[in-house]
């Protein structure tokens, strides 16, 4: 994945869809300024760091900028990516597409999608897809992760956006399990954008906002297994190795349930 820049709205496609990697900025901080620098108006997108990133190298405020980051569960290991593309298809120049969220079946329980150039289809559930498990349990998840500095809209966007986790409790009229958006204003410049969007949408609370929105202030805490996943990297294979560092006895299952229990009855009192 990296960052480019397009200008003309048929290309927007190519910046939709979630993308659970590490993007690379190339030299979009540097056309990004001297796009500023024309006069041009300028929209750019990133996770919370890379717009924090941007801010610090500009050092200075443009009117004609507007920054817009998302909640980010954090930046995987790219290397991990490649090696598990090439041990579930071979040649990565056969693979035509990838969908992370693949709402076929559903916003909540959404799959992991790979089309492939001659017409196959690869899908599992997020739940079920071996590189999601381990991403969303954090094992190889970059260490800067841990102690990210731009949570908590700390990352002088204009715009944040997100997943509306907990919609179903908190607005069930605004779930239709088609995926639900949450959007935070923190600027003017931001709040203005707001008043021109013409979609159906539903003024809330700061606080119910980040409610359900772990990620929003919570850094990645780092799995206990880590090390041994990365120690035994070139050893074992990808599949292999993530279920030998995930796998849980039946005391740590049972701990687990009563603790999303216990999470999940917290929004209803």
């Amino acid at each position: 994945v990296r960052h480019i820049y397009i200008r003309d709205k048929s290309e927007l496609a190519k910046f939709r869809g979630s993308k659970y990697l590490q993007s690379n900025i190339n030299s979009t901080y540097k056309e990004t300024e001297i796009f500023l620098k024309k006069g041009i108006l300028v929209l750019f997108s990133g996770t919370s760091c890379q717009i924090a990133g941007l801010k610090h190298f500009l050092r200075k405020d443009y009117d004609n900028l507007i920054t817009i980051d998302c909640i980010c569960h954090g930046v995987p290991s790219p290397k991990v990516w490649q090696l598990y593309l090439k041990e579930l298809v071979g040649r990565i120049e056969n693979i035509k597409s990838i969908s992370f969220r693949d709402k076929k079946t559903g916003w909540k329980n959404y799959s992991f999608t790979i089309n492939l150039k001659d017409g196959t289809t690869i899908t599992h559930l997020a739940s079920k897809n071996v590189y999601m498990h381990g991403f969303l349990s954090n094992l190889y998840l970059r260490p800067s992760c841990e102690k990210c500095p731009s949570k908590s809209g700390r990352s002088g966007c204009d715009i944040t956006l997100a997943d509306y986790w907990g919609v179903n409790i908190l607005n069930p009229d605004m779930d239709d399990d088609k995926g639900t958006s949450l959007i935070l204003a923190y600027t003017e410049k931001g709040k203005n954008i707001l008043k021109e969007l013409k979609c159906k949408s539903k003024l809330i609370s700061f606080e119910d906002a980040k409610k359900m929105n772990g990620g929003f202030k919570d850094c990645a805490i780092p799995h206990k297994k880590r090390k041994l996943f990365f120690e035994q990297f070139n050893i074992l294979e990808f599949s292999i190795l993530v279920s030998k560092c995930l796998h849980l006895s039946f005391r740590e299952r049972l701990a687990l349930k009563f603790y999303r229990i216990k999470k999940k009855l917290q929004y209803y009192l």
